[in-house]
């Protein structure tokens, strides 16, 4: 075999699962294991995002993993380490709207056995619901196969109000920015028809008196009045109802 494992660091996660889950930082080490001999080495991903990539778990549909993409952490100024810490602090902030739960972060080490090189690779495992619809496969698909309809139990203004109320909660009560609030990281609960809040690669926390965080990405200070955050929220609104009157008009 080309490569191998040779190590597998796991910091489990500290934060309580609230979305009734089977999952917890107890049970997780096969999982992780079992995923980097699987799925890393073999590299079956089942999404790609500008710095990581996210791998479903074969064996539990309940899993998924993030593996950040060697150098991504230099380059883009992005930690698996603050992503990891921003959803432990955001999971369970709002009882309607969800996030993914954190699980653990491994560091995996990669040997290249006909190179003689070794390598570290960080995967977040975390929660992976199965049961949803991101919003952009309903309004603007990459590609057309990816086309989904809106569930039965989506009501437009019941949820954006729910998913602005969680990003005034995720301002004020943690001082945490998301950063990212496009249709690709929103998703639909099927059931509920509430809002599932993903990636917080790009978050950030509030700050009046520093510029950039530890890991140098821009701040944003108490000053801006433009809320790009909300802002985003509601140009998605404005783009689901768009999509909407079209289909209506058909």
């Amino acid at each position: 075999m080309k490569f191998s494992i040779e190590n597998i660091n796991l910091q489990k996660s500290k934060a309580e699962n609230t979305n009734e889950g089977r999952m917890s930082p107890e049970n997780i080490e096969e999982n992780i294991e079992r995923f980097c001999h699987e799925v890393l080495i073999q590299e079956q991903e089942i999404g790609e995002g500008n710095f990581a990539w996210v791998y479903n778990d074969i064996h539990d549909n309940g899993l998924c993993y993030k593996k950040f993409k060697p150098g991504a952490e230099n380059r883009m100024n992005i930690s698996a380490y603050s992503e990891m810490k921003f959803l432990e602090s955001v999971h369970g902030l709002d009882s309607e709207v969800k996030t993914p739960y954190p699980i653990g972060l491994a560091e995996v080490v990669i040997n290249n056995q006909e190179k003689n090189k070794k390598r570290l690779i960080k995967v977040i495992a975390m929660e992976y619901f199965e049961n949803s619809t991101k919003l952009e496969d309903v309004i603007n698909p990459r590609t057309p196969d990816l086309q989904k309809l809106f569930p039965e139990s989506f009501d437009t203004d019941s949820f954006f109000e729910k998913l602005s109320t969680f990003i005034d909660k995720l301002h004020t009560e943690r001082g945490i920015y998301h950063r990212d609030l496009f249709s690709r990281n929103i998703l639909i609960d099927n059931e509920t028809g509430n809002p599932i809040v993903i990636d917080f690669g790009d978050a950030s926390y509030n700050s009046t008196n520093e510029t950039h965080d530890a890991y140098g990405r821009p701040l944003y200070g108490n000053e801006n009045k433009n809320d790009l955050d909300l802002e985003r929220v509601s140009t998605m609104k404005d783009d689901v109802e768009s999509y909407i009157d079209k289909l209506n008009k058909k």
